[in-house]
């Protein structure tokens, strides 16, 4: 055999089954050429990312390319030590590196191995090699150390560093730390490897501003970028369908350009090459078949910058807020500022009505080609699930049986699934779908991008060149507004641009976005508040901030906007002070063939006066309970039955008599139009957000729904909103709401708000919107409202407002610190997948912590009982069956009998992630009961015996 450099006899990536055809393993350095080809065509001169990150960083595109490209070459150092390469010996191999011993510590893994052959060349070799002081090879110590936290932390989260202070006048032994890793071979061919790269691809380290202080600064507003351009290209670099295995001998040279023609084609096919260019923006009219409301018509006119923007649009439900900001975005993807824009909504329901709208808007927006299709991706947990988006990834000529498949109901993304067309590949990872040129879903998706989440920098980049468009921000509490900020301040210094939707923004939370995108948000520590940048009260009001040093445009214009007549509504607001009056007029708006809706604040409430209805009198067919425990299945089938009874179009007959008793689901997800309604008392922005369903189409008498524009007035009676509230008293005793709602005190416990809500509504006695939203929002939220609370109501007051302080702060802890860059350093604890069980860095702040519940039921099958799950569906009968509750009532569910114990190791085996969940067999429990109408349900001792057969 010819002679050979010492690192061709590494392997990088092995089959140990040698079921493939050409090799059974890769060579290590043919696999680093084949993510350093990736990155070469993701870094090509008109990518936006290689624009920025050239002119941030002061370094030409033509050298910065190369240089990437070297730096991602070396992502797997850590696979030359002999511990790793012991984890693969294949027999009858005279080529490969024999190892003898596997001592390998999966708990450290080759990335953080790779820092140990780092440190080596770099002080055994560059930096001893370069004459210049200790104090200016430290600096350069450390501009290179930043670079290579990047390419090395590429399995989703910065390596771990535990060496001690580098001190060069002893330089680094070879195996003292990890001698019984590696060997002083491994570094010889390391270092061998290191010094051909470079060589191959004929850089030269910027040494000057590798030890520029003000440099290190920029390298680490970028490492983020940086590492998720490693991650990308390690993962599609990792496709063996692209990228055959390869044990034969050849100069680096020939192996790399025949690897850069198999990464431009992985490239191009994954969608990631080029980008479809944008249609030119017309109007509004044109892009969506309508006249433009005042606020469209705003959008499609208001100035726009090449300077990063915020953009808050404040507006009533239905008043055309998404159209708006579709438009906005349009007009910025027209004027190259981006490249599309990720949608997120509060909730899977919403997402997924929003992605019905964005995919019929979708041709209005790019100029697609045959070769060049945009992607359009749904991201939330349950996105498969989804039949529009399962026929657009269909429709793309895509085979995704392998994500609904049993076996794979999460798919994580390893390299290994990669689909043939880009919309398939995007679509099976909630992390790749940001990547997207559109993407729609929950904002969680997006929020998970400042989180320590595992590949947390690849949701970044896949942000990157994009409008964040968030809806129903006003929903955000102190937690996940927090989030919220830290997100769109990452994005502001990607150069981002931002669209904010609301119908219920405080002033104090305008405010703090807007000096939040201006830079000028006080720390923690200030004890005086700056002058507010934003002065408006208006309401509607679109508020346009622009971060710029130029002083010819104005960071802060607010627009008063004018409401669609359509829109503008007066409801007048009763008071019922017993559930027995409610339960009493809503019996006879059904005599009267009036459809009716009661939002209540519990989930035992609502099925409380389910029952009380029942009781009253109401046909069962008539009444109908929605609420978050049911399983998918069920919820799926009751949201069908409102939209078919109160949704748009929705007929009198199928509205006369009928009667929904709901929680805040019916409230955040439903197009839904009731005739009565009547809300449990609760804070005024849900107020707000629940008679937003009340006369919520217009209607004629009998519910028939007009749809001449022309008819401005409906038939019915007026709309009225009753509030089942407490006897309003200027002086309430500390009782004055829990005596009415002893468990709607644990959700709304801000008593002070219950108060000024009730006080402000009964000053007014009429919800006039939109011209008093802002005198309703202000009343119940503004610092100086709050002064008037009763004093009984102070203690629990006080307490909730210490709980969002104490929900602000565990955000701020779970929080990167982008300033650290992608390091150890940026947060104390990095976490595993965001589907992992018990992770501590989540999204949602959870007061009670959550489980899921599948529930499964029995069949008889010959002389045995066999267990399945409880839906009846052909697929997703998992996801179906789930239901989730707080974890004190799981914890109450009788445990699956152990005579089935051997038929739920199958279940576990087949079905990934079921490990994870708690099944619970309804059959077999005497306290809890789940019933299709009603949910899960705890049985009352004094019924249970009558309610429940004792299983056996």
């Amino acid at each position: 055999m010819t002679f050979t450099a010492d690192y061709y006899h590494y392997w990088g990536k092995a089959q140990p089954n040698e079921e493939l055809e050409n090799s059974p393993y890769h060579l290590l350095i043919y696999h680093s050429l084949d993510v350093a080809g990736v990155a070469y065509h993701l870094l090509h001169d008109d990518a936006p990312i290689m624009n920025d990150l050239s002119a941030y960083l002061e370094i030409p595109k033509s050298e910065l390319r190369q240089l990437l490209c070297f730096l991602i070459g070396l992502h797997d150092l850590g696979k030359f030590a002999s511990s790793f390469q012991g984890l693969y010996q294949p027999d009858n191999d005279d080529f490969l590196l024999k190892v003898d011993r596997n001592t390998y510590a999966y708990d450290k893994r080759h990335d953080a191995l790779g820092w140990c052959f780092y440190q080596n060349a770099l002080f055994n070799g560059y930096l001893g090699n370069l004459d210049m002081d200790r104090k200016t090879k430290r600096q350069m110590k450390t501009g290179l150390s930043i670079l290579f936290n990047c390419v090395l932390g590429h399995h989703g989260k910065p390596i771990q560093l535990e060496d001690r202070p580098v001190n060069f006048d002893e330089p680094l032994a070879v195996g003292v730390k990890y001698q019984h890793e590696i060997d002083p071979k491994d570094l010889q061919a390391a270092n061998q490897w290191i010094d051909d790269l470079k060589a191959l691809f004929v850089i030269e380290l910027p040494v000057e501003l590798l030890a520029n202080k003000d440099w290190h600064t920029r390298a680490r507003h970028i490492s983020w970028q940086l590492s998720g351009v490693t991650m990308l290209a390690d993962w599609l670099g990792s496709d063996s369908t692209y990228f055959n295995y390869n044990n034969e001998v050849m100069l680096l040279a020939d192996y790399w350009q025949m690897t850069l023609e198999t990464a431009k084609r992985c490239v191009n096919d994954k969608g990631l090459a080029t980008i479809a260019p944008p249609l030119p923006f017309i109007s509004v009219e044109n892009s969506f078949g309508f006249s433009p409301s005042p606020l469209q018509a705003w959008a499609e006119s208001v100035t726009i910058h090449n300077y990063p923007q915020l953009f808050v649009l404040e507006d009533v439900t239905g008043s055309g807020k998404t159209e708006a900001a579709l438009t906005l975005a349009h007009r910025l993807m027209a004027m190259g500022e981006v490249d599309g824009f990720y949608f997120g909504l509060p909730t899977t329901a919403t997402s997924n009505a929003m992605f019905e709208r964005i995919e019929r808007f979708m041709p209005t927006l790019y100029c697609s080609t045959d070769d060049n299709q945009p992607s359009l991706v749904l991201a939330h947990g349950s996105k498969n699930m989804n039949e529009t988006f399962r026929k657009l990834v269909a429709n793309a000529d895509n085979n995704i049986s392998s994500i609904n498949s049993p076996q794979n109901t999460s798919i994580e993304a390893t390299g290994d699934e990669i689909s043939s067309q880009c919309h398939a590949w995007f679509a099976s990872s909630n992390k790749r779908a940001l990547l997207a040129n559109i993407g729609v879903g929950t904002i969680d998706q997006a929020l998970l991008a400042a989180l320590p989440k595992k590949h947390q920098p690849l949701r970044l980049l896949g942000l990157h060149h994009k409008v964040l468009i968030f809806d129903e921000v006003h929903s955000a509490d102190s937690y996940m507004f927090e989030l919220l900020k830290s997100l769109l301040q990452v994005h502001l210094h990607q150069g981002g641009h931002a669209i904010l939707l609301t119908a219920t923004l405080s002033l104090d939370k305008r405010e703090a976005l807007a000096k939040l995108w201006l830079g000028q948000e006080a720390p923690s520590y200030a004890k005086t508040v700056s002058a507010n940048v934003t002065q408006s009260t208006k309401f509607p009001l679109a508020t346009h901030i622009t971060t710029t040093a130029d002083t010819d445009i104005e960071t802060v214009v607010e627009t008063s906007i004018t409401s669609p007549e359509r829109v503008s509504r007066k409801l007048k607001v009763d008071f019922l002070q017993q559930s027995s009056d409610v339960v009493d007029y809503l019996v006879k708006a059904s005599q009267n063939h009036q459809c009716a809706v009661w939002v209540r604040n519990t989930v035992t409430d609502a099925i409380e006066a389910y029952d009380e209805l029942l009781n009253a009198g109401v046909a069962a067919e008539n009444l109908l309970l929605f609420h978050s425990r049911f399983a998918l299945v069920d919820r799926s089938r009751i949201e069908s039955t409102v939209l078919d009874w109160f949704g748009k179009h929705s007929t009198p007959a199928k509205r006369a008599g009928k009667i929904l008793i709901a929680t805040q689901v019916f409230q955040e997800s439903l197009d839904a139009d009731a005739d009565i309604m009547v809300s449990d008392l609760c804070p005024i922005d849900y107020l707000i957000q629940r008679a937003g369903r009340l006369h919520r189409h217009k209607r004629d008498i009998s519910g028939q729904r007009i749809t001449d524009s022309h008819t401005t007035v409906e038939s019915r009676p007026s709309p009225v909103l009753t509030i089942l509230a407490p006897k309003f008293s200027t002086e309430p005793s500390a009782s004055w709401y829990s005596e009415l709602f002893p468990k709607s005190q644990y959700v709304y416990r801000h008593l002070g708000q219950l108060w000024l809500t009730m006080c402000i509504l009964q000053q007014q006695s009429y919800l006039d919107l939109p011209k008093d939203a802002r005198l309703l929002i202000e009343s119940v939220y503004a610092d100086d409202a709050q002064q008037q609370i009763p004093e009984a109501l102070l203690a629990d007051s006080k307490a909730d407002m210490s709980q969002q302080k104490r929900k602000q702060n565990s955000a701020k802890d779970a929080l990167i610190d982008w300033q650290q860059g992608y390091c150890e350093d940026s947060q104390s604890r990095w976490f595993g997948s965001e589907s992992a069980i018990n992770s501590e860095a989540n999204t949602r702040f959870q007061e009670m912590p959550t489980c899921e519940v599948v529930i499964l039921k029995t069949h008889q099958a010959g002389d045995t009982k066999q267990i399945g799950f409880y839906a009846e569906a052909s697929e997703f009968q998992l996801e179906l069956s789930t239901v989730k509750i707080g974890e004190s009532m799981a914890d109450k569910l009788t445990e699956v009998p152990s005579q089935f114990a051997k038929q739920v190791a199958l279940l576990k085996e087949r079905y990934r992630g079921l490990e994870y969940k708690r099944l619970w067999l309804a059959d077999a429990d005497d306290q809890f009961i789940y019933d299709q109408k009603k949910g899960l349900v705890e049985i009352r001792n004094d019924t249970r015996c009558r309610n429940k057969a004792k299983f056996c």
